[in-house]
């Protein structure tokens, strides 16, 4: 028995494609620690020492100063302050990769299934990386648990930041699944001069089903990071789930507006899909804020 789980983009949209449930193994749920992601950073970046890609770091308007990198920039020019006002356009362009290396959130938040009493409960910390993949490319791999792992494509372009495809790899009761949705045209999930209340619409799909996405830029609103205040943008998002398996998902998501790294990020996701003449439930409510604006490496 086993049970099939998707993700599309931005993990708004969980789906349950569930076939049958294991039932003999214990379900378990492992954390990852900051040393480990580290170490798995290191092992994936051994070019990062002649990597060609100029990156800026993550930063608040309190904060300005000179871009850096995995091999930092030499000679570029500081990015300006951003202004605070909530009807200010959402980002400059263009949009610049974040820096490489493992970021740390503070998180809380579980997942749960409805055949065999299945649930992870998440650890107080989890561990995103960020790495550079070409272009305007970049990827966020972010071991939630062992047992839950997205890797998300994003495209921080000149005026717009966008997805390209998500994957995730979810465990439960020793079943790996892993589904893939692709964004064909990318998912836009920012764009310099965007107002308050701004929306689009756009699909993602899988193998077997797919997920529109309508996302509204709500405004600029300062958090603090680290000790460093930030003009983050927020984005809000709304899914619906059609296929092989149907529900809604919600999240909102405040960004940095320089490189679009997820600095703070709530979501709640509710689906199910039948069974064996019965339904199965996927329920995920999740909270991430991101601990600090510098990467391990």
């Amino acid at each position: 028995m086993r049970i099939r789980i998707a993700l599309p983009a931005c993990a708004i949209a969980l789906v349950l494609l569930g076939d049958v449930l294991l039932l003999t193994q214990q379900d378990r749920s492992t954390a990852v620690s900051l040393d480990a992601a580290v170490k798995g950073f290191r092992a994936t970046d051994s070019q990062s020492s002649e990597t060609t890609f100029t990156t800026i770091a993550p930063r608040g308007p309190s904060s300005p100063g000179s871009p850096t990198s995995a091999a930092p920039a030499r000679g570029a020019a500081p990015t300006p302050a951003r202004p605070s006002a909530t009807t200010a356009a959402a980002t400059p362009a263009p949009f610049r990769l974040p820096v490489q290396g493992v970021y740390a959130y503070r998180t809380q938040g579980h997942e749960t299934v409805s055949m065999g009493g299945g649930r992870h409960d998440y650890p107080e910390r989890t561990f995103a990386t960020v790495r550079a993949k070409g272009g305007c490319d970049w990827e966020l791999e972010h071991r939630v648990l062992e047992e839950h792992i997205e890797r998300r494509l994003q495209c921080s372009g000149p005026g717009q930041l966008t997805e390209k495809d998500e994957r995730v790899d979810i465990t439960f009761f020793g079943q790996k699944n892993t589904a893939y949705y692709r964004c064909d045209p990318p998912l836009v999930l920012a764009q310099a001069g965007d107002q308050p209340g701004a929306k689009r619409t756009g699909t993602c799909r899988a193998d077997d089903g797919q997920a529109v996405l309508t996302t509204t830029f709500v405004g600029r609103e300062r958090l603090t990071i680290g000790g460093v205040a930030v003009d983050a943008i927020r984005v809000r998002m709304e899914g619906v789930v059609s296929g092989r398996a149907e529900g809604t998902s919600f999240s909102d998501t405040w960004a940095h507006p320089d490189t679009g790294l997820m600095l703070k990020s709530i979501r709640k996701v509710d689906t199910r899909a039948k069974a064996f003449g019965t339904t199965v439930d996927y329920r995920e409510e999740a909270t991430y804020e991101l601990e600090k604006l510098e990467p391990a490496t």
